[in-house]
């Protein structure tokens, strides 16, 4: 039974003026002044038989007694109530339970039922029940509900009536039937409750626990009532029980095995009047097992044994007589589980194995019988579990083997296996063209190779040196061939039994154009372990020259390919060495060149390095890192100055240093490293120390007010740090637990229950310090709708709070607007208030959610930020889900609650930890693809010192600060670049910011004024002659002499300007 409309504070207060006066009016007063028609009533449920006695006020009519009331008092007869319910019966009424009662009024005898209990504010459910055996000349005077397009399904014929009852929260259900007072057969009442009700599941007020009816009583005027059984039918009866018990009687088979389905006739059993039904106890435990109106019922036996079946026949007074039988229960004889396998392919007039050792029985297996070719008759009959069978004809076949066990039992199993002609290898063919040009593509094709199977797969080798280049499904290949000269393509066919057949066929390679100029230019000499660089930029091509292959050593073998002219190598022993280049060009065509290197061993300085962190802190210890240092003999002493001005600080063995700054700024920390020949190197580092910093300032800004199931904004975007907020942490309820953290400053959240609540932010700066502010706003319950609007000839205004509108007059005025969460009224009729919760007559309608990116591309650690916009369009408040996926995976669901006509932009964020394109949905809409780009390092010079002049011939310092500007380590070659040419090198490892001084020593033997480049920086150098250099020569920072360059007498510099035209022509040309 479900509500039609919901009505006023009138109605209301009726209602509960009703309620409050129902113990009162309820009691039914018991009368003499009519003769009852029975004065008992005998219910009867199985073997058990009760007498209750009816109620009796024979001053008052049966439907008067139930009193019905509802909307429609036109319909009912009786006042109008708003919650189609029985306010007659509050008496009897009770939670959760089905009462059945016997009347006796004004108009005779009549039974009455009545579901649970009205004004508990709980309940609601549905039942189902089926009466027969009801008097002709009775009839149901309450048919509850009565009204226009009920819910209750009632099916009434001349003895028979099926009802499905549903009623809502807060009301009862039922009926009555008058005329009982005449039965002499039973009424029969077969009742399904809970799941067994026709309209369980499906009505509102079902399908879960909080709906079950959990008791079914028969009333008893005289204070005993009695608890019926929900599941089994009822018979009632006029007077008293009657002891006339049945003589029982049951027959059915004395044995049978587990799993076979048994009949138990009980059909011999008698009774004076008419049997109601056979009770079954199959495991003989006492239990009733089954309950039957037919005599004959069907049992299936789990367990082996002896089991006592146990029948009680029972007639409509509850009398019951028992019988029984014993019943020998084995367990059956299982068949064997017969497997048999076979290849799936074999060849005519070979032997084939069958195999059937998979076969398996819980006894043992006796014999196997074959029908290898699967004609119907069985060739072999063997013990053992394998044959072999030669089949002498092609073809499909299903050989079939039939297993036999110790008990005579079978089971077969059958397979099929193809019989085919011997395979024949491969027919091989390629065809390709004689010649070709070096560079152009050549087609491979083995299209017309052959094979009776079929063909797997295609083995090239391009070049005819006996190895495979490629593997192909497919019978075509494409090659280019770079070098002139006769080359033989080979295929291999490979048919699918593995068989091959390979053919071949030579191809000549034109030359396109002439072979390149090749041109090497090295060094005479070099040390042990220092770089040397070989340069064949002279080299020269008509077409353009592809690639440069360098065998270092001249041992025949290119130990690197490079596309750039000039290749550095160092030699690790000293010796000659004819380093060799082959210069390759576009057309394939190659040439070479070779130069001669006298490698010798000299003494070197030491290496230094220093790692350094980039960032300190007053106050705080740091340690300064020079392991990476590297010596040709044994680093023995490690100089400090971590301030770098010039003094050490420290000498120490080892190779690191640990100091704290005391005052804030900008430091160039040095390493000096002494070797066991007292040569030094000095490396540095820069050091950015700032002051310790001070906790960050908390604020919260929260409304005062907010309502359950409404978002609400939590603000602390006026926090502050001085060196920068990392994060907020989220307490949203005040409970010491934090629920939420974001990086942003605002979070939305939505409250469910109402209260006073406490919410706190704790801001968390860079440096890890904290500091919390706290809030608090009081959460209201939605509130309810206003009453309905007074009759009227024109249209009410709405209730100030969700209220309907008034009743519209006969001129069709249009109705008032509701309040809020009430629905705008229609003309003639306003309709009546409702609450925010229960859905209105308008609707929400929302708009497509437009969504917008911070990026379309982000470095790994980097948060995006998705700002996605719903309109609700519609006339009704509404709640938009808001699905945030990445990747396919929906990883935040936000909820947003939508007045009608309002807009809101809800932000939603995530962080991505790895590089890769990503795909982004919101609300399952188009997708937007977010690529995340890895961290790159980025190391550069930064700044390059090295003294404004020096005396030709003395040693000087040529240093640069190192440093990782970018977001990953990395390395780094640091070359130092002198009269136009790299000089010497050094490689680095930098971490993100870290920085590190390299120190190159060397000494040039003429006066002149000279570029010095190291990486992006550019510096000059002034060399100052003395009377004893009349020719030049640059050295390393050990005093070995390098290779010459000008002097300054009139012949040396004709030459230097030669070299200096030569030099910009290669620059050019380059």
């Amino acid at each position: 039974m479900s509500a039609r409309f919901s009505f006023g504070a009138v109605a209301a207060a009726a209602v509960v003026t009703l309620v409050v006066l129902a113990p009162v009016v309820g009691v039914i007063p018991i009368t003499a002044s009519a003769q009852a028609q029975h004065s008992s009533y005998a219910v009867a449920q199985g073997t058990t038989c009760s007498v209750v006695d009816p109620v009796t006020n024979t001053s008052q009519t049966a439907s008067s007694f139930y009193d019905y009331r509802n909307p429609y008092p036109y319909i009912t007869g009786n006042p109008f109530a708003s919650t189609y319910s029985s306010y007659g019966t509050q008496a009897y009424q009770e939670t959760s339970t089905s009462k059945l009662l016997f009347y006796e009024g004004a108009d005779g005898a009549s039974l009455v039922l009545v579901h649970d209990r009205l004004g508990d504010e709980d309940g609601g459910s549905t039942v189902s029940m089926r009466f027969s055996g009801l008097p002709s000349d009775g009839e149901w005077v309450v048919e509850d509900d009565e009204y226009p397009g009920r819910d209750d399904e009632w099916t009434v014929g001349d003895t028979t009536t099926t009802v499905d009852w549903m009623w809502a929260e807060n009301r009862t259900d039922g009926g009555v039937f008058r005329g009982i007072g005449d039965i002499g057969d039973p009424v029969i009442l077969s009742p399904r409750f809970n799941e067994d009700a026709a309209a369980w599941g499906d009505w509102n007020y079902s399908g879960s626990s909080e709906y079950r009816i959990d008791s079914w009583t028969v009333v008893d005027a005289g204070g005993s009532d009695v608890e019926l059984d929900r599941d089994r039918r009822t018979f009632v009866h006029g007077g008293t029980c009657q002891v006339t018990p049945p003589n029982a009687a049951v027959d059915g088979p004395t044995s049978a095995e587990t799993g076979e389905s048994v009949t138990f006739d009980a059909g011999d059993s008698t009774d004076d009047e008419a049997l109601g039904g056979f009770e079954w106890d199959f495991d003989g435990d006492g239990e009733v097992d089954q309950v039957t109106t037919d005599p004959g019922v069907s049992q299936v036996f789990d367990q082996a044994g002896t089991h006592t079946v146990t029948v009680t026949a029972f007639d409509r007074y509850g009398n019951g007589d028992t019988a029984t039988m014993n019943v020998s229960v084995s367990v059956p004889a299982s068949p064997p589980n017969a497997s048999i396998a076979a290849p799936a392919e074999a060849v005519v007039n070979e032997s084939v194995t069958l195999d059937a050792t998979s076969s398996t029985d819980e006894g043992e297996i006796v014999a196997y019988r074959w029908d290898a070719d699967g004609d119907g008759v069985y060739e072999l009959n063997t013990t053992d579990a394998t044959i072999e069978y030669t089949y002498e004809t092609v073809g499909l076949v299903s050989p079939l083997v039939t297993v036999v066990d110790d008990d005579g039992t079978i089971n077969s199993d059958a397979t099929t296996l193809t019989i085919r002609e011997p395979n024949q290898p491969p027919n091989a063919t390629l065809d390709a063209p004689s010649s070709v040009a070096a560079g152009d593509a050549v087609t491979l094709d083995a299209s017309n190779s052959t094979d009776d199977r079929g063909i797997d797969h295609y083995e090239w080798d391009v070049d005819g040196d006996g190895e495979v280049d490629a593997e192909t499904a497919e019978p075509r290949t494409t090659h280019t061939y770079r070098s002139p000269g006769t080359v033989t393509a080979t295929v291999t066919v490979v048919d699918t039994d593995d068989a091959t057949a390979t053919t071949s066929q030579a191809i000549t390679v034109e030359p396109v154009g002439d072979p390149p100029d090749a041109r090497i230019e090295a060094p005479e000499s070099a040390l042990v372990g220092q770089p040397v660089t070989l340069d064949a930029s002279n080299s020269t091509d008509d077409r353009g020259i592809d690639h440069y292959e360098w065998d270092v050593d001249g041992d025949g073998s290119a130990e690197a390919n490079t596309n750039a002219s000039v290749f550095e190598h160092a030699y690790n022993e000293t010796g000659f060495v004819s380093p060799r280049v082959t210069v390759v060009d576009t057309d394939g065509n190659a040439n070479v060149a070779t130069a001669n290197i006298r490698v010798e061993q000299g003494d070197s300085s030491p290496t230094a390095a220093l790692t350094a962190p980039a960032n300190a802190t007053v106050g705080s210890e740091v340690t300064f890192d020079a392991s990476n240092s590297t010596d040709d003999g044994t680093i023995v002493e490690y100089r400090w100055d971590p301030d770098g001005d010039g003094t050490v600080d420290g000498t120490t063995s080892e190779p690191t240093y640990a100091h704290t700054y005391e005052t804030a700024g900008n430091f160039e920390p040095s390493v000096t490293v002494v070797d066991d020949d007292n040569v030094t190197a000095t490396a540095s580092a820069t050091v950015q120390v700032v002051s310790a910093g001070n906790p960050p300032n908390a604020s919260l800004n929260t409304p005062a007010e907010a309502t359950v199931g409404d978002a609400v904004s939590l603000d602390a975007s006026a926090s502050g740090d001085d060196r920068g907020i990392d994060h907020y942490e989220w307490d949203v309820d005040g409970d010491g637990t934090v629920e939420r953290e974001t990086t942003g400053p605002v979070l939305d959240h939505t409250y469910e229950s109402a209260g006073e609540v406490t919410p706190s932010v704790t801001v968390v700066d860079t440096d890890g310090l904290t500091a919390a502010a706290s809030g608090s706003l009081t959460v209201a319950a939605r509130s309810s709708g206003g009453g309905g609007g007074n009759s009227g000839s024109s249209g009410g205004s709405g209730g100030s709070t969700g209220g309907g509108a008034n009743t519209g007059g006969s001129d069709r005025n249009n109705g008032g607007s509701g309040g809020t969460g009430g629905a705008n009224g229609d003309a003639d009729d306003g309709a009546g208030g409702q609450d925010d919760d229960t859905e209105t007559s308008g609707e929400p309608q929302f708009s497509r959610v437009n969504v917008s990116l911070s990026a379309e591309e982000l470095l790994v650690g980097e948060t995006l930020v998705v700002e996605a916009t719903v309109s609700n369009t519609g006339n009704a408040t509404g709640t938009k889900g808001v699905e945030f996926e990445v990747d396919d995976e929906i990883v935040r669901d936000r909820h947003l609650t939508l007045a009608p006509n309002e807009t809101r932009t809800v932000s939603l964020t995530r962080e991505f930890t790895t590089p890769g394109t990503r795909t982004i949905k919101v609300d399952f809409q188009d997708k937007h693809y977010v690529t995340v780009n890895p961290l790159e390092p980025d190391i550069r010079i930064n700044r390059l010192q090295v003294d404004e002049s020096v005396t030709a011939g003395e040693s000087f310092d040529v240093s640069a600060v190192v440093v990782n500007t970018g977001e990953a380590e990395g390395q780094r070659t640091v070359e130092l670049v002198l009269f136009g040419q790299v000089v010497d090198a050094e490689t680095v490892s930098l971490d993100t910011g870290e920085s590190t001084r390299v120190t190159f020593t060397r000494a040039i033997q003429s006066a002149g004024s000279y570029d010095v480049v190291v990486g992006n920086e550019t510096t000059t150098v002034d060399v100052i002659g003395n009377a004893t250099n009349s020719t030049t020569a640059e050295t390393t920072g050990d005093g070995a002499t390098g290779a010459e360059v000008p002097g300054f007498d009139l012949a040396l510099a004709v030459v230097a300007i030669a070299v200096a035209a030569i030099t910009i022509l290669r620059r050019h040309r380059s």
